[in-house]
């Protein structure tokens, strides 16, 4: 299984690095734009990591990633650029930042779980996980995703109908069509919001705004519910948040792919 971590005006703080043992660099691509393939490659090339140039012009993530959907086969393990983890110390109660050979736990339980029939797996995050330090089914993930691209593939699924929220946009279509997601809050990602480069660089409240409305009329409002964010003032800033049902999704399946582990809760 390669990680693949798609990059854009990043070529000297890939946060996501940092944290990779240099034991996985050799199946490690930085997914790039030709333009910046020389700027990455001598930050990054040196290390032993690959540097992949997008063999087509793309403007934006959900670009890249169907580029990625199509050039690779298997199973993937997706990074965002700008990761930090976090794991769940029992004795402490509470999360704690991951040590760099960590890591290698998580892609081996991503693996396990890809290879057991998922199609889709993913770790918590920082605003949202359930029980802390378990299993949780047909949820909220994003940014660090474990793919079946053929399982993808065969059903003709794309990454690239919107230009933002890709990651929920594919789970959502893989729920309906009856491959349920499983996520593990054992671990959780922690990222900057607003940094310079990656999606910052054209995702404006506008173009959230827009793709809000977009997206709940595709996928159906019994599923998708927009709120209008306020300030502590109660007044509207302008920006808008989806609520996505998650399990009424999965629920509304007809048929159903349940891999041999579906339903733990520790694992």
């Amino acid at each position: 299984m390669r990680i693949v971590i798609p990059s854009y005006k990043r070529h000297n703080k890939v946060k996501t690095i940092e944290s990779i043992p240099e034991g996985l660099y050799p199946i490690t691509d930085i997914i790039v734009r030709e333009e910046e393939y020389q700027n990455y490659q001598a930050s990054y090339g040196k290390l032993g990591i690959n540097i992949v140039k997008i063999k087509k012009k793309v403007t934006n993530l959900s670009q890249t990633m169907q580029w990625i959907s199509e050039a690779y086969i298997g199973h993937i393990l997706k990074l965002d650029d700008d990761l930090e983890y976090k794991k769940w110390n029992n004795e402490l109660n509470r999360y704690e930042k991951i040590k760099k050979y960590e890591l290698l736990e998580i892609y081996q339980w991503v693996m396990k779980k890809l290879d057991q029939g998922y199609a889709h797996v993913g770790i918590g995050d920082n605003s949202y996980y359930t029980k802390k330090g378990s299993t949780s089914y047909n949820c909220r993930y994003y940014a660090f995703t474990g793919y079946n691209l053929n399982i993808i593939s065969r059903l003709n699924i794309r990454f690239d109908i919107f230009s933002i929220r890709q990651d929920f946009h594919v789970a959502i279509l893989l729920l309906k069509k009856g491959f349920p997601s499983v996520v593990h809050s054992k671990w959780i990602i922690s990222q900057k919001s607003n940094s310079s480069g990656g999606c910052s660089e054209y995702r404006t409240k506008e173009l959230m705004k827009k793709n809000a409305v977009s997206f709940q009329k595709y996928h159906g409002g019994n599923f998708i519910r927009i709120k209008k964010i306020k300030h502590s003032n109660n007044e509207l800033d302008g920006s808008y948040q989806l609520t996505i049902y998650w399990k009424k999704i999965f629920k509304s399946a007809t048929k159903k792919y349940l891999p041999r582990s579906y339903g733990e809760l520790h694992d």
